[in-house]
């Protein structure tokens, strides 16, 4: 709890993936002094159309000095527009049932 401020999400991007219509969004992430493996850290998409909002896992990829990178994959549909994005940071651990509860929450922007 006391090194949960240090949490910071430096950026949101998503870039064109591999297949057609494929979007890869990196969430750059500072952790201070927490472990990885003692995070979880959420892709929230807005496609803009009035439909429900829910977040995505992201996958961790890689870290280098203290600044670690998610990533998640998107498909869009012919001629959408890349949706708005954000990222969330949450605590894990095998006995928390309800990160939110925590009040430990750190969102990109």
């Amino acid at each position: 709890r006391a090194a949960w401020p240090a949490v910071r999400v430096q950026s949101v991007l998503g870039g064109v993936g591999e297949r057609p219509g494929e979007l890869v969004v990196e969430a750059v992430v500072e952790l201070g002094a927490i472990d990885r493996g003692a995070v979880t850290v959420q892709l929230w998409v807005d496609r803009g159309d009035g439909g429900r909002v829910h977040p995505r896992p992201m996958r961790a990829s890689r870290s280098a000095g203290g600044v670690h990178r998610y990533t998640a994959t998107l498909q869009l549909e012919p001629g959408e527009r890349e949706p708005a994005l954000a990222a969330r940071v949450l605590p894990r651990h095998p006995d928390l049932v309800a990160p939110l509860d925590t009040g430990l929450v750190t969102w990109s922007g």
